[in-house]
């Protein structure tokens, strides 16, 4: 319907109502109809509105930035992550802090069964509870290897890896690594422990184990003594395949206790300079001794110890050289003389020293010694070599010059030393 036909219809309608007599001019209401139509008809007619739609359009195009903005980095913030979900602890993580747990994968055969040990030689056995064994086909053994493996790395069994309490800190496939690492990580104690009146090769009595590896270096010989051995563990160094110092550390596994210098077989130079050689060099660097003892050592032959405070100095057979040095705290000496000791009053503890004896009818000691060894015994030592293969702080103790010899001893110390098979049985047809 055009707009002629539209005020046709008008007029007719106003003609049947009471605006019948009203008069008007056509062509200024159809321009007016007309100006309407083309103000409805463009929306940017109006200045005010087209700035309105124009801020909303760009509102609209900044928060779809912001979307993908946020979306592209770690925080999203129109979908958030669940308040109540953590981040990923890996399940082999030490249950404690400064505790270490130590997971070790094999392949199918487990015959490397040194690896699930190696925490019981270490000084850090109060830090690591136990080892974790796990076969290879595990799914627990293949999410762990998954997580700590480059894809282009093939995996070596068996293979260890070392957690703290919060991560993963090392992973070898190398036994000796393994040990080596294990050692490091002990922390000594805080507090300090009397230190030792003499050094030898630059360590002492009470120092750290940390003091031991930052002078001498870290060993992959460490081991624990058995338990009737009662002792704290022991830290061998070797030089070119040979024992050259022995460490010992207390039963807290804290500081040095024991030191033992095998002084022929040092070839570390900057060891050498620091332990001496000879007679007259022990002299000069320790003093002179507080006693000197000598015993029949081997062939017929004469050795010789200097003792000092604590500390006891071994020249070889008939000669000014030095064979080893042993320095010992109070502590481990009691340790020591424990070891000789009978483990239950009025009874017995007997330490043979055959000798010569043991090719010749040396089995009549031992005959007489288990004779008694359930009723007048709690135990007994034997050794087929002469005194200077004997523990010669024993030697040096007791004053054992000569074998064959039997030291006997209570709960106390040494009760009698028989130096033939018959005083010894005359000892015990009394007792």
């Amino acid at each position: 319907m055009n707009i002629d036909e539209k005020l046709a219809h008008l007029r007719e309608a106003m003609d049947k109502s009471s605006l019948k007599n009203v008069t008007s001019d056509e062509q200024k209401i159809s321009d007016y109809v007309f100006s309407k139509k083309h103000k409805r008809s463009s929306i940017f007619s109006n200045s005010k509105r087209t700035l309105q739609i124009t801020t909303s359009i760009i509102g609209v195009l900044a928060l779809c930035i912001l979307m993908i903005y946020t979306s592209m980095g770690d925080n999203n913030y129109f979908n958030p992550s669940d308040p109540g979900e953590q981040p990923f602890v890996d399940p082999f993580v030490a249950k404690e802090k400064e505790k270490y747990q130590v997971v070790v994968v094999h392949s199918t055969s487990t015959e490397e069964s040194e690896w699930n040990h190696l925490y019981k030689k270490q000084p850090i056995e109060q830090y690591v509870s136990n080892t974790r064994v796990l076969n290879k086909e595990s799914k627990k053994a293949q999410s762990l290897i998954s997580r700590y493996s480059n894809e282009e790395e093939k995996t070596r069994y068996p293979v260890a890896f070392v957690f703290n309490s919060e991560q993963m800190v090392f992973k070898t496939s190398e036994k000796e690594q393994l040990k080596t690492y294990l050692t490091s990580l002990h922390t000594p104690p805080a507090e300090k422990s009397p230190l030792g009146e003499y050094m030898l090769a630059g360590i002492t009595l009470g120092q750290p184990f940390q003091k031991v590896t930052d002078t001498l270096g870290r060993t992959a010989d460490v081991f624990k003594a058995r338990e009737d051995q009662n002792q704290g563990p022991v830290m061998l160094f070797r030089e070119e395949g040979s024992f050259a110092i022995n460490v010992t550390l207390d039963n807290n596994q804290h500081t040095v206790n024991g030191i033992n210098v095998y002084v022929d077989q040092l070839k570390n130079e900057e060891w050498k300079k620091k332990v001496p050689s000879t007679k007259q060099e022990s002299i000069e660097t320790f003093g002179n001794p507080k006693d000197i003892k000598t015993y029949k050592c081997q062939d017929n032959s004469t050795c010789t110890i200097h003792t000092y405070n604590d500390m006891y100095v071994r020249f070889k057979a008939n000669s000014n050289d030095i064979a080893n040095i042993e320095y010992l705290s109070p502590e481990r000496q009691r340790q020591y003389k424990q070891r000789f000791l009978s483990k239950e009053k009025g009874k017995y503890y007997v330490v043979l020293i055959q000798g010569e004896a043991s090719n010749a009818g040396g089995s009549e000691w031992d005959d007489v010694i288990r004779e008694q060894l359930s009723t007048k015994m709690t135990g007994y030592t034997s050794s087929p070599g002469l005194v200077g293969d004997f523990d010669f702080w024993f030697i040096n103790r007791y004053n054992v010059k000569e074998a064959p010899v039997a030291v006997v001893t209570d709960t106390e110390g040494m009760v009698f030393k028989a130096h033939t098979v018959e005083e010894l049985k005359e000892f015990f047809e009394e007792k």
